[in-house]
């Protein structure tokens, strides 16, 4: 049989206190989690390279305005104007292309949304001339 014994002040103290600490580290372990959440905004800059299969070669390095894409094996270059729509959204319109069997690229514009974020990581969806394409990127710098 099992005995329960009347609340006493003490024990209601320290579950008052027991409830108090915990609900403080449940604050602090949110602020924290909530704290290292990426934004599309911190892939707005810095050097990137592509995770899909297709382009494992490739570099970009990216400022708010200027996109520089470069192919390692090749030494392939292209270049491209960034203009931002909203911290998720931007046009790419490439104005540089080093490879002439390419420059029909020269001029057109890519859509791109990004559309979720892990880690270092961002897939997205880029459209050009009515076709879509969904891959992801990863930032190394």
């Amino acid at each position: 049989m099992i005995a329960f014994l009347p609340r006493t002040a003490h024990s209601r103290d320290v579950s008052n206190n027991m409830k108090n600490q915990l609900l403080i580290l449940l604050f602090f372990i949110s602020l924290f989690s909530c704290s290292q959440e990426k934004n599309c905004s911190d892939f707005k800059t810095g050097t990137f390279k592509y995770v899909d299969s297709n382009h494992p070669n490739w570099i970009i390095v990216r400022n708010d305005s200027i996109q520089v894409e470069k192919e390692k094996k090749t030494n392939i270059e292209l270049q491209g104007r960034l203009k931002w729509k909203s911290d998720c959204e931007y046009s790419l319109t490439y104005t540089k292309i080093s490879d002439s069997s390419n420059s029909e690229l020269i001029g057109e514009k890519i859509n791109v949304t990004i559309i979720n974020i892990t880690d270092d990581i961002i897939e997205y969806e880029a459209e050009m001339n009515d076709k879509v394409v969904i891959s992801k990127m990863q930032k190394i710098k």
